[in-house]
């Protein structure tokens, strides 16, 4: 792993362990935590080559279901909560705002004598649609570093 790769990984992963861990020696508070919404257990048993297989969360596995869509809801607003009441966290996503607030390019097609970029904007969430580059002499030639 190259020097630049190590120092964006400490530099990334280093407030994740620094802020997990037991804070001066005794382990974090999880007595002030909510508790999570409760799963049913809606048990489906099939039969596997004559062994019977016993599922008890298989219903989460029709995302179409309304109670699939309502239990979903109820464990991302527990995790939205407990989120945000952790200390420390809204500077750390603003300093990832920072270190990743770049326009990005995902992707390339050569397509003839052109070649179109498929490009991200900073912290856009979708991309955006390919770029046109002018066009090129000759295509680009990819050699294997």
């Amino acid at each position: 792993m190259n020097v630049k790769m190590t120092r964006v990984l400490l530099t990334l992963l280093t407030p994740l362990v620094a802020g997990a861990g037991p804070r001066n020696g005794v382990a974090a508070d999880t007595a002030a935590l909510p508790a999570p919404p409760p799963t049913p257990v809606e048990a489906v048993t099939d039969t596997l080559h004559g062994t019977l297989v016993v599922d008890p969360y298989r219903w989460l596995e029709n995302g179409a279901d309304p109670k699939v869509q309502a239990w979903t809801e109820a464990q991302n607003a527990y995790t939205r909560q407990v989120l945000d009441a952790w200390p420390g966290r809204a500077a750390l996503t603003a300093r990832y705002d920072t270190l990743f607030a770049i326009d990005t390019a995902v992707g390339a097609t050569v397509a003839g004598s052109r070649v179109f970029l498929e490009r991200k904007a900073g912290l856009a969430r979708m991309r955006a649609r390919p770029a046109r580059i002018p066009a090129l002499k000759s295509p680009p030639s990819f050699r294997a570093c």
